[in-house]
């Protein structure tokens, strides 16, 4: 392995066989040891996925400029160098994170509030996304019990009365992402059924939750 793979895996924190060794003869690869295993741990730390406060790199910016302008010694300078190095790219990390949480997920383009039919307590939130072939949705319930054993609760897009494609079915409803082939404006009533385990694609009729017309 060369220099920059045992630094990598350094920082990975990762400790492969042979890299006490390869430490021991490099003096360069010491001598970053420790920076790259601090680097290492705050990569492993969830919250540094976050997306960042809008006003972060001001924040950062601001540090640097007014540590930059402090006296310091010479050994303070080349301290202050190796960390400044370190809060440049964590910060870095925290931006292109969190703009790839962002394009990985964007803004929803529709949302929904489904409400209890029946008697059924809870009530539900979901988030649409249009995509080329239907719709995309993720359903938060988590008022709505389990489904008992035999039954499952199924999602529906409905319009005109009986006209409803299934979008899928579920157990329980924390967060559930579905998929449907239709999009929202074409159908645009929502309802959450009941349905017996017994093979039959049709709906029940057994509503639970449902939502207002688009």
């Amino acid at each position: 392995m060369t220099c920059n793979e045992w630094r990598a895996a350094l920082l990975s924190g990762d400790h492969p066989e042979g890299l006490d060794g390869h430490l021991a003869a490099c003096l360069e690869c010491r001598r970053l040891a420790d920076d790259l295993r601090s680097a290492a741990d705050l990569l492993a730390d969830p919250l540094l996925w976050e997306e960042p406060p809008p006003d972060l790199e001001d924040r950062i910016v601001g540090a640097i400029e007014r540590t930059a302008t402090a006296p310091e010694t010479h050994r303070g300078s080349s301290l202050r160098s190796r960390w400044l190095g370190l809060v440049a790219a964590a910060a870095m990390i925290v931006a292109i994170g969190g703009a790839w949480l962002s394009t990985r997920d964007p803004a929803p383009d529709w949302t929904a509030t489904l409400t209890g039919v029946d008697g059924t307590a809870a009530a539900a939130t979901i988030a649409g996304w249009n995509t080329g072939s239907g719709t995309r949705v993720v359903l938060e319930a988590p008022g709505l019990d389990p489904a008992d054993p035999g039954y499952a609760y199924e999602l529906w897009f409905a319009r005109d009365g009986d006209e409803v494609v299934s979008a899928g079915t579920f157990r329980t409803a924390d967060s559930v992402e579905l998929t449907v082939g239709v999009a929202r404006r074409d159908y645009p009533t929502i309802v959450v059924t009941l349905e017996p385990l017994d093979g039959d694609p049709r709906p029940s009729g057994v509503a639970v939750l449902r939502s207002g017309d688009a």
